[in-house]
């Protein structure tokens, strides 16, 4: 559930009781929605309450002051664990949910804050979990090379930069496939400027000698992919299965910006009140639910 709910949107409001069992509900499902690479805050209704009692008591406005005063669900998680376990159970708990992170970048955003709110020092941290600091950025360029940002910026590298590395990696190994992605529209799924600007840099540049028009970025992310095929290339049906699986994600991600852009499009009309486009749009959803169940 936490992967679709990854796919559909990038934050996750939880209401869980207030009592024990709630809380510990609650961070449970703030650990799984934060290791997702999810953002989430946390309600904690009163004990003895739920959805439906406040909204019979108190009204929407009522219930709308709980989510306005919602927690930030990593602060929820850390001052939890911090105020309710003991220092062995601490560590260990830092160390089980650092553990189950797949991405270098998920771990360089989380390990500090989680050391800051447990109280605990980033160096001991970082040793218990065997993680070394973040040099560079997801696609090569020298980490110290990035011009420093206002405070309070929100700069959305982690997944996306990920992302976009993992689908052009294909089409850098195998550029006899470039011309059936740019006809399939390959440069719709990726997300980031880096990426796109790369894509149309490969595609213009298919004869030529692409190499003398990239940044040194570029072109660190480029020899990285082309000596990674020849240390282990394929070929025949092993690279047809590959290209296959391409087509997939490619499809996989097509997919998933229909469901962003459907949902922006909801909150828009939410906001407007406008019911007849609200019912609409939840239709298209619930069609394109309905599609994805019925193909798995």
């Amino acid at each position: 559930q936490v992967k679709r709910l990854a796919g559909f949107c990038s934050r996750v409001d939880l209401l869980f009781d207030g009592d024990g069992a709630g809380r510990k509900a609650a961070l449970r499902s703030a650990e799984m929605i934060l290791i997702a690479g999810v953002k989430c805050s946390v309600v904690l209704l009163p004990e003895g309450e739920d959805v439906d009692s406040i909204l019979q008591t108190k009204g929407r406005d009522g219930f709308e002051s709980y989510l306005e005063n919602a927690r930030d669900g990593l602060g929820f998680a850390t001052s939890t664990v911090r105020d309710e376990f003991s220092p062995k159970e601490i560590m260990a708990w830092a160390t089980g949910f650092l553990g189950k992170l797949t991405e270098p970048t998920l771990m360089a955003y989380y390990l500090p804050r989680i050391a800051q709110g447990l109280g605990v020092a980033e160096a001991e941290l970082r040793s218990a979990v065997g993680a070394r600091p973040m040099g560079r950025t997801s696609y090569g360029e020298p980490a110290v090379s990035a011009p420093a940002r206002p405070v309070g910026a929100k700069r959305q590298i982690e997944k996306e930069d990920l992302d976009d590395k993992m689908l052009l990696k294909f089409p850098i190994q195998y550029p006899e496939y470039i011309p059936d992605l740019d006809a399939r529209g390959f440069k719709s799924v990726l997300t980031t400027a880096w990426a796109k600007g790369l894509w149309e840099k490969i595609v213009a540049n298919q004869q030529g000698d692409i190499l003398s028009g990239l940044t040194q970025g570029e072109k660190r992310l480029w020899m990285e992919f082309r000596v990674e095929r020849d240390e282990s290339q394929i070929s025949g049906k092993e690279l047809q299965l590959e290209w296959e699986h391409h087509c997939d994600l490619i499809e996989k991600f097509r997919k998933k910006a229909s469901m962003k852009q459907l949902m922006s499009k909801l909150r828009t009309a939410q906001a407007d009140g406008d019911q007849a486009r609200i019912e609409r749009i939840n239709k298209a959803l619930s069609d394109a639910l309905r599609r994805e169940d019925e193909q798995h």
